[in-house]
This record gives structure tokens, sequence and C-alpha cells, in this order.
């Protein structure tokens, strides 16, 4: 049996009925947002929920997880956690998908042609993978991921498959990266 207290919101209907709880992209959102989740993210024995509302304090069911997934605090639009939030936290680390995944996820995501696409999907994904070790090594500063995938195979179906790739990432990229990105397009796809 579900209980549902409407007014409370979806951490009081977490917290209750120990469910998981998903806070998406936490480092956008601004203190006042999370502040209030540090009672919720407390060691087992110390967690709370306190609820404005109600005045009401509940103690979080055994069984109730809370998530919080972030991008790397130099995206645009991303900060860091302060120091008392994050320590709450175990962190784990996810790369991108696997080649044949991201593969996969493309012809999934744009309705592309397995048959017809199966090498400009392959290509792409080399190019990809390609800019995010720039990146990683720092030689561009614009970070390219899934998503960029997905548009570029979504423009492929109206234009060429190298103009998809550099509208989608030109548009993107920060100006100081554009000559690096146009080249390793025009050399790799």
């Amino acid at each position: 049996e579900v209980k549902s207290r409407s007014k409370s919101g979806f951490r009081y209907e977490a917290v209750e009925n120990w469910y998981v709880f998903v806070a998406d992209e936490m480092n956008a959102a601004g203190p006042e947002a999370t502040m209030a989740l540090h009672g919720v993210t407390e060691d087992r024995d110390s967690r709370h929920l306190s609820v404005r509302q109600t005045g009401e304090v509940i103690q979080p069911h055994d069984q109730f997880r809370f998530v919080g997934t972030m991008n790397p605090p130099h995206y645009p639009g991303t900060k860091s956690l302060n120091d008392a939030f994050k320590t709450r936290f175990w962190i784990e680390q996810i790369d991108y998908l696997p080649k044949e995944a991201e593969k996969v996820m493309v012809l999934k995501q744009t309705g592309l042609d397995p048959q017809d696409a199966d090498q400009f999907v392959t290509d792409l994904v080399d190019v990809l993978g390609k800019l995010r070790n720039s990146y990683r090594e720092q030689d561009i500063i614009t970070p390219i991921g899934h998503r960029e995938a997905e548009k570029i195979g979504k423009q492929a179906q109206r234009m060429d498959e190298k103009e998809a790739a550099k509208k989608v990432l030109m548009d993107m990229a920060d100006p100081g990266d554009k000559n690096t990105i146009s080249k390793t397009i025009d050399m790799h796809l």
C-alpha cells in the first residue's frame, strides 16, 4: 500500500514508502534546494525529513535510498557541491558508453537503418571518441556527450553526414576548439 500526501511532495512519498529518490543534476541546483536534502542524506541513524508545511519530522524507512547525479563541476551551468553535502555520498564516476553500445544507442535513438548507416555510425562513434580523448587530454575544452551523437544521427537524415556532424558540434563548440573539431571530422568521417 502506498501512502500519499501530495501536498508534501515526492521526497515525502519516497521517504515514507521506501522508494529510491533520484535527484538528477544536483550540482545545477541552488543551495535552497540542496540544503533541504541534508537531513535525508545523513548517516542511517540520523536521517530525517523535515516537512516544512506540516512541521513533521519523519524518519525514513530503512530501505529508502537517495541517489544524486551530477555532471562534472566544470560543465556550463554546474558548480561544486559544498563539502558538507559532498561527504554524504559515495562517488562513482561513469564514463561514456563503450563504442558498440554507443553505436546501438545512436541507431535506436535516431531510427537510422542499421544496414544503410552502419559504417557512418561506426565512424561517428570513432570521431566522438577521438574528440572525447582530446577533451580528457585538455586539448579542447568542449565536452561532447551521447546527446550530441544522437543529434548528429538525426541531422544526418536531412543532410550530408559530415555536414551533420559539423553542424551539431560546431554550434556547441567553444570558439577555440572549432578548428580541432572540424579537422577531426574531416579526417575521420
